[in-house]
């Protein structure tokens, strides 16, 4: 690791508990507080990708799907606390990748979700979140950080080029017109 990098990472670990807000482990019982969370991008997925994305009658996330998340072991939630509610979340998931002998195994660790309340954006929060993340994710061995977004997303995808992250692999998609048999 390069030592200025070091530096970095030390200054950001001695500024969190700065400010109004605190990072920590999402608890079991606050599945409705995090459903307002996920609420929040799920509506901008929609929004952006109707055909992809579908609103349903209640919860997107069960209690259980929630908890097992929470509770690991090789996954968590991370949440943003102020004195008024959460004010964000981060999912962490670990994946082993192997499976074709050209590929080097390793762990990584999926942020399949980085949501703060439109509110409280720009104020540094989210940032605070993935650096948890991070050291969250080298802690359990993972050896890189990948996230998922989508490339309508160009407020997220700033934001994740400002701290470092490239794109390492592109998904291309083509709907098809199954009626005539032709792609759109």
């Amino acid at each position: 690791m390069d030592p200025t990098e070091m530096i970095d990472r030390r200054q950001r670990d001695l500024a969190e508990p700065a400010g109004d807000v605190r990072i920590r482990t999402a608890r079991p019982n606050e599945h409705d507080a995090l459903c307002g969370l996920f609420d929040e991008l799920d509506r901008l997925h929609r929004a952006a990708r109707p055909d992809f994305f579908r609103r349903i009658d209640g919860p997107a996330r069960s209690p259980a799907l929630v908890a097992d998340l929470i509770a690991g072991p090789r996954s968590t939630i991370l949440v943003a606390e102020s004195d008024d509610g959460l004010a964000g979340l981060v999912t962490v998931m670990l994946q082993g990748l192997a499976g074709l002998p050209i590929l080097v195994p390793r762990q990584i660790a999926l942020i399949d979700n980085l949501i703060m309340r439109a509110e409280r954006r720009r104020q540094g929060i989210g940032r605070r979140l993935l650096d948890r993340a991070e050291r969250w994710a080298e802690a359990h061995g993972a050896q890189a950080v990948e996230i998922v977004v989508h490339e309508f997303n160009l407020e997220a995808r700033h934001f994740y080029d400002a701290l470092g992250y490239r794109t390492s692999t592109r998904r291309v998609h083509r709907r098809l017109d199954t009626d005539a048999g032709t792609a759109r």
